[in-house]
């Protein structure tokens, strides 16, 4: 087979058309996925290109099992379907890894699976704002959580780091709880309260007042996540979806 020019030739086909649908795959879904599940961004990508190609082989495979019944030719060809999928791995798990890259804010900033778009060190965040530590303390929600209450935890941001940034990074971590009756939280900073609340894949972060994107980390280094219970007036607030403020030469654009 190695020898075989048709079989080279598909097989270098195949490692062309698995790099295209990979950039593409990256491009329309795995960016997005990215900035908040790297490892879920890189999966869906490296699978795109050989999911297609086994798609299509078990395809044709019903339609041409259909026609000849007794013919070998159905399974010998998703045998090769099988074997072009595998193939296509190889250019994939690398062209996925090259796409999506994480990148780290300031000094050992944890950006938890956070994608570099192009052109965002020149226009975006600043890569290098000063780090800023923000002490997080939490509710507890049961008898058994009092044990380690407050729940200190600190967070590692930027100086140009809004409360959106904080809210963002917290639901990306295991911070904070969530039973199977949770409602969310709240974090409120100035005259702005966000809301971090549960979500079938990520959890969802929302604004209940003010704008979080103009209330700077930095104005704030205490911060506490309050448990919306039963009865609280956060329940029946309008919230909107969250929008982090755009940041342009280390200082955030005026809304």
């Amino acid at each position: 087979m190695i020898g075989d020019p048709k079989a080279l030739a598909v097989i270098a086909v195949a490692l062309l058309m698995a790099t295209l649908v990979t950039w593409v795959a990256a491009r329309l879904v795995g960016r997005r996925l990215a900035k908040r599940n790297l490892f879920l961004a890189r999966s869906v990508t490296v699978l795109a290109a050989p999911a297609i190609a086994l798609a299509y082989g078990i395809v044709v495979f019903r339609v041409d099992s259909a026609a000849h019944p007794e013919s070998d030719w159905p399974p010998m060809a998703l045998t090769g379907a099988i074997m072009i999928a595998m193939t296509m791995l190889l250019a994939t798990v690398p062209t996925a890894r090259l796409l999506l890259k994480s990148r780290t804010v300031a000094v050992g900033g944890d950006t938890a699976g956070r994608l570099a778009l192009p052109g965002e060190a020149a226009g975006g965040r600043s890569t290098t704002a000063m780090p800023l530590n923000i002490s997080m303390t939490r509710d507890s929600v049961c008898l058994a959580d009092d044990v380690d209450a407050p729940h200190e935890k600190t967070l590692v941001m930027t100086a140009v780091d809004a409360l959106a940034d904080v809210a963002a990074k917290v639901a990306a971590s295991s911070y904070l709880p969530m039973p199977s009756d949770a409602w969310g939280w709240t974090i409120e900073a100035g005259d702005a309260v966000v809301v971090i609340r549960p979500g079938f894949l990520r959890r969802r972060v929302a604004t209940l007042q003010g704008d979080p994107a103009a209330v700077l980390a930095s104005d704030h280094p205490a911060l506490e996540a309050l448990y919306v219970r039963p009865g609280s007036r956060w329940r029946d607030a309008a919230a909107t979806p969250l929008q982090p403020g755009p940041v342009r030469g280390g200082q955030r654009e005026a809304e």
